[in-house]
């Protein structure tokens, strides 16, 4: 690096992401479902958060949050029913346009009401509305470049822009060719000194 007397203060060029808006978005999912015989009966309604998923969209100064949650209908203690439940949230968002960044966190619990029951006039059974509500931070970033005063000491790498070196030089020898016998002595010497390449070498099939 460059020593302290050679630093100097310069502008440099950064990519930042800018925040156009951060909001706590409330989702509420809802869905009804036709029961028979609740009459005095305890009816709940158990989310599983695992399962919920979400998705979002950008349009301009608007943000669209769909998704889904699944869960089990209770009664009586008695697992009786699954059902999914949607929702559907448009957050304003000045500024936003389709080509920015939306990033959600991972979905909250923050409730799940008792379910509703509606009798069915005129007809057997009853309505229930089942709600449960979660939240999402939803924000809008927008990818910029902007200037900033900063010190320059040197760079990581002195020596990014040198070429590489060049490779060396490979020369060919053509090596003497050997008698009969000498190949043979040399065979054995061979043999004699690393036994267990050699039984490699014969057994080709082995690897």
């Amino acid at each position: 690096m460059n020593s302290k007397s050679e630093t100097c203060l310069t502008n440099e060029a950064i990519l930042i992401q800018s925040v156009i808006c951060s909001k706590k978005v409330k989702l509420i999912a809802q869905a009804n479902t036709c029961l028979k015989k609740l009459k005095n009966k305890n009816v709940q309604f158990i989310p599983e958060l695992s399962s919920v998923q979400i998705t979002g969209t950008l349009l301009k100064d608007l943000v669209v949050i769909q998704g889904f949650i699944k869960g089990v209908v209770i009664v009586d203690g008695k697992c009786v029913k699954k059902i999914t439940l949607s929702f559907q949230e448009e957050v304003i968002c000045e500024g936003a346009c389709p080509g920015d960044t939306l990033k959600l966190t991972t979905p909250i619990l923050e409730g799940t009401l008792p379910p509703q029951v509606i009798p069915n006039h005129g007809h057997e059974g009853s309505t229930v509305v089942v709600k449960v509500i979660l939240s999402v931070q939803a924000t809008v970033v927008r990818e910029k470049i902007g200037t900033v005063s900063v010190t320059i000491i040197g760079d990581i790498n002195e020596d990014c822009c040198k070429q590489p070196p060049c490779s060396p030089t490979v020369i060919f020898c053509e090596v003497e060719k050997e008698t009969h016998e000498e190949h043979h002595h040399y065979d054995q010497d061979f043999d004699e000194d690393f036994p267990e390449l050699c039984e490699q070498s014969e057994s080709p099939d082995k690897w």
